[in-house]
Parts: structure tokens; C-alpha cells; sequence
């Protein structure tokens, strides 16, 4: 059959890792199934949080990739707060240095003030450049965007309304409403301009997509739009075949993902250490697989958990899935903001797929909950609920929660969303 074309606007791109990256490569991989042939604008040398070199077998080999320079300030940013070249900045490192001595505190001021809506707003005006060639060559029947970095959507934007061409916007997180944007020390005429620049995207997209209603329902309280929830999800073919790693003798606590300073509640940490107290349980550990703000490092130590702690960094994806097949209990925690309700958590569909018993630490009225709850694959415990988590952790270890749901937990395939978004293509183009 004859495929429809979208050009596809996203700065992370193999070989970035981490889950933004796994939600666009995973539509770009299942939407000619769908009948839409992805064009792919991307940058060359990003500045990335993680590297893995694995994902990039998920790009099919006729799919069309252009790559483009960019000019960011993140070399000059290493050197003035004295990193080393090649050292990644990780995803809360603004956080971090919005806190940290001067130097670093005047450096996350000049970002979150010089550079609106962030540090890759040096890259639109190559991408633009590239992306008008892209659509007089091949003629693109949509143009999705999917951000963060905002500023794809402000490339996007330009792009649909030079070629009047209808454009779906993607949002993995909120806007001015992200969990860490009090630490951007932007000023109230960066404000402004940035929540200018938000509600401009929101109102010219033909169609804004979002991961769950919550957020959902921030963007509808600024603007007026067709809005449509599309949740993150897994692969399948990422955990068939995929051995287990080797028993060890132990049994393990997971958390695949990083920890940002809001993600540290004490609770839980107290509850587990009670746990690990237990000689029933002196052979559980904790493994880490992830960067981990130094704050919860410090609470763990507080709460004496660290010998039962592990911490492996950022491991490729294939990696991942092992460390989380052979997993006794996997669990996420929310981060602690505003509209903690309405964050699902990518970590949390992985977990889906690796089969394994979940508990969930946040609301227990969130979006995060409710999927728990459809899925019956585990627990949702209110982050200060001490006595409630630890007789969490101990059911999920005992498998006593229930039965999970196949049913409803295939519907969180990325095969099965990836249809959702064709379907929405279809009805604009």
C-alpha cells in the first residue's frame, strides 16, 4: 500500500538513551505498520544525559534520518563550572546547581535566563533550514513534534507555518509546569516570554498530544485545542529472548531510572530499612540503575540503607530488561510537584512488561495509581505512609496483590499506542 509521510522533529535520538528517546523511536519503528513512512529531523553530536549504543537496533534500515549541527551552550557551561568534557549533565543537574556555590548558581541563572525555553534553542535555526528541504523534497503529509526540548516544538511550528502543513505537538512533561522549573531562577520577563512561547505552540498545533490526562488538563486550562492522551508503554520484543541475569543467591529491590531531588521520601526508605532489619530478609539488596541525586544518597545513609544498596549508573536498555527480569520487586517513585497526580512514569510501562511485581510510592489518586489498578500488576502507597509501604513491599515480595491483567496490560504496547497516534494522522492530514 502507498504510505503516507510524517516528518518527524526529535533532538533525542539514538544514540541517546533513556526513555524520551525509546517513545519516538518506537513509533518511528511501528508506524509503517500503520501505513505512515517517518522522516526523521534530528540533531548531529547532541548533548545527551545517557548514551546507548543498543537502541539503535530498533532503526530500520530504510528509515530516512537527517541530522543537523546545533550550537549549545552546554562545552562552555562544563568548563565554567569546572566538568570535565565528556561528562554527561545529568537530567537534574539544575537542580543541583541552582543550589550548589556561586559559580554554579550563576551558571543555571545565565541558562535559565539567556537560553528560552532551553538549552536547544540553538539548534532551530539549522533544523528549520533542514526541514524546509526535507518537505520540498518529499513532501510530508503531518509533522510531529515530541518535546522536551520545547524547542522542537518552536521548529515544528516554523516548519508547519511556512509549508502550511498540519502538525501534531508531543509532550512527555509539562511546560512551565515541570516538576523543576522554580530552579531555572528565571526571572519574571523570562517567565513571560517562556509562557508566551507555550501557549503560542499549544494554540497553532492541529492536534497536542500528552502521556496523561493530568497534563492534559494543565495545557487545556491555557489553551483551547484537540487535545489526546497517549500513554507511554513497552516492547514486547524488548523482553522476549531476553534472559534473566544470573541468580546470585540474592533477592532484589529494582529501580531502573534516575532520582531527581523530589523523589526521596523518607517513608519509604525507613520502611525498607525495617525490612532488610529482618533476618527473613538479610539477603534482599537494592539495586540502583541510574544517576541518583546526591540528597537521596544522603537520606539513605541516614536511614542505614546503604550496605544493602547497589548503584550501577546507566546501563544500555538490553541491560535493563535483564537487571528487571530477574527482579523480586520493582518499584518507582513520583516526584514530589505540583501535579504529581498526572505523572505515569515511563519506568512504570517497563515494568509492566518485564512481568515482575510493582509498587508504586505517590498518589494513590494519580494517573500512575490508576494504571496500577487497571493492571493489577502491583501497589500504589502514598509516599509518607510508612506503616502502608512496608506492608506493600511485603505483599508484592509474597505475590499476595492479585493477578495481573494480560489484557490490559497489552494495551500499553507500543504497537497498540503506536496505532492510536496513526489513527490521529489520519484524521488531520
Amino acid at each position: 500500500m502507498d504510505l503516507k509521510t510524517v516528518l518527524v522533529v526529535t533532538y533525542y535520538w539514538p544514540p541517546a538513551g533513556g526513555p524520551g528517546v525509546q517513545r519516538v523511536l518506537k513509533f518511528c519503528r511501528y508506524l509503517p505498520q500503520f501505513g505512515w513512512r517517518p522522516l526523521v529531523l534530528t540533531v548531529a553530536d547532541g548533548e545527551y544525559p545517557a548514551i546507548d549504543e543498543s537502541l539503535a537496533e530498533n532503526i530500520a534500515p530504510d528509515l530516512a534520518v537527517y541530522k543537523t549541527a546545533s550550537l549549545e551552550p552546554f562545552s562552555l557551561y562544563r568548563r565554567f563550572i569546572g566538568k570535565k568534557k565528556d561528562e554527561k549533565i545529568t537530567t537534574f543537574v539544575l537542580t543541583e546547581d541552582s543550589q550548589g556555590d556561586l559559580k554554579r548558581r550563576l551558571a543555571a541563572f545565565i541558562r535559565g535566563n539567556l537560553f528560552i525555553p532551553d538549552g536547544r534553542i540553538g539548534w532551530k535555526p539549522f533544523a528549520v533550514n533542514q526541514g524546509l528541504q526535507i518537505i520540498r523534497r518529499h513532501k510530508p503529509d503531518v509533522i510531529f513534534s515530541t518535546a522536551p526540548p520545547m524547542s522542537t516544538h518552536l521548529i515544528a511550528k516554523t516548519l508547519a507555518h511556512k509549508c502550511s502543513i498540519p502538525w501534531v505537538a508531543d509532550f512527555r512533561d509539562p511546560w512551565t509546569d515541570v516538576f523543576y522549573y522554580h530552579n531555572l531562577r528565571r526571572t519574571r520577563c523570562a517567565q513571560r516570554l517562556d509562557h508566551r512561547l507555550e501557549v503560542s505552540v499549544l494554540r497553532s498545533a492541529d492536534a497536542v498530544v500528552t502521556v496523561s490526562s493530568t497534563i492534559q488538563k494543565l495545557f487545556q486550562e491555557k489553551a483551547e485545542n484537540r487535545y489526546f492522551v497517549i500513554a507511554n508503554g513497552f516492547d514486547s520484543d524488548d523482553f522476549s529472548g531476553v534472559t534473566p541475569l544470573p541468580a546470585d543467591g540474592l533477592r532484589h529491590i529494582v529501580h531502573a531510572g534516575h532520582l531527581a531531588v523530589n523523589q526521596n521520601p523518607s517513608a519509604f526508605w525507613i520502611a525498607l530499612s525495617r525490612m532488610t532489619q529482618d533476618k527473613a530478609f538479610s539477603n534482599v539488596c537494592i539495586d540502583f540503575y541510574g544517576s541518583i541525586h546526591s540528597k537521596v544518597e544522603q537520606t539513605l545513609k541516614d536511614c542505614g540503607l546503604m550496605p544493602k544498596c547497589r548503584f550501577f549508573g546507566y546501563r544500555p536498555h538490553h541491560e535493563l530488561v535483564s537487571a528487571m527480569k530477574r527482579a523480586d520487586l520493582l518499584f518507582f517513585i513520583v516526584p514530589d510537584t505540583s501535579y504529581a497526580k498526572g505523572i505515569p512514569t515511563s519506568k512504570l510501562f517497563d515494568y509492566l512488561g518485564a512481568g515482575k511485581p510493582i509498587l508504586g510510592v505517590g498518589p494513590t489518586d494519580g494517573d500512575a495509581a490508576e494504571i496500577l489498578r487497571q493492571t493489577n500488576a502491583g501497589m500504589m502507597v502514598e509516599a509518607g505512609n510508612e506503616a502502608g509501604l512496608l506492608e506493600a513491599i511485603l505483599k508484592c515480595f509474597k505475590g499476595s496483590y492479585g493477578s495481573p491483567s494480560s489484557s490490559r496490560i497489552s494495551s500499553f504496547s507500543r504497537q497498540s499506542l503506536t496505532g492510536n497516534l496513526a489513527e490521529l494522522f489520519n484524521n488531520i492530514s
